[in-house]
C-alpha cells in the first residue's frame, strides 16, 4: 500500500512527532471534530503543516450537521487552537493549510465553541440569504 518511502501510515498519532499531517474527508464525519482537530494539530511538531479538507456542507447524508456551523469558521477555531492558517490548496478549495505556531490547547478552543456556533451558524444563514437574492438577481 505504500509507495512513496517518505510517506508514512500510522493507526496511531503521537504527540509533536511529525513533521506534516494530512486529514482529509474526516472531521465532517465524527461526533467532536474540534477534539479531532486539536489530537491532530498537536502530533506535529511547533512549525510543522496540516492540511485539512474537510466539507461542512450537506453534499452526502454522512455529513453531519451539527457541525456545518465549522463551513466558515474552521480556520478562527484553528487559530484559537494553536494554529496558523496558512493558503487553500490550488484545485481542491476545501484543503486548507495550516502551520502548529504554539502549544495546541483543547480547553482554550472549547471556551470559544459556544460563540463560534452562533457566529458560524449566523453566517451560514446569511450566505444562503444572499445566494437566494442573487438567484433572482439572475431572473430579472
Amino acid at each position: 500500500m505504500q509507495s512513496e518511502p517518505k510517506i508514512r501510515i500510522v493507526p496511531n498519532l503521537t504527540i509533536d512527532n511529525y513533521e506534516a499531517i494530512v486529514a482529509q474527508d474526516v472531521l465532517e464525519h465524527v461526533d467532536d471534530p474540534i477534539k479531532l482537530a486539536c489530537e491532530i494539530a498537536s502530533s506535529v511538531r511547533i512549525g510543522g503543516k496540516v492540511i485539512f479538507a474537510n466539507c461542512f456542507y450537506p453534499i452526502i447524508q454522512c455529513h453531519l450537521p451539527k457541525n456545518f456551523y465549522l463551513r466558515y469558521t474552521f480556520p478562527l477555531v484553528m487559530y484559537i487552537a494553536g494554529l496558523r492558517y496558512i493558503t487553500r490548496i490550488k484545485g481542491a478549495e476545501h484543503a486548507l493549510v495550516f502551520e502548529r505556531t504554539r502549544k495546541t490547547s483543547i480547553n482554550r478552543t472549547n471556551i470559544a465553541i459556544p460563540l463560534i456556533k452562533i457566529i458560524g451558524n449566523t453566517i451560514n444563514k446569511i450566505m444562503l440569504i444572499l445566494s437566494s437574492i442573487k438567484k433572482y438577481l439572475k431572473g430579472l
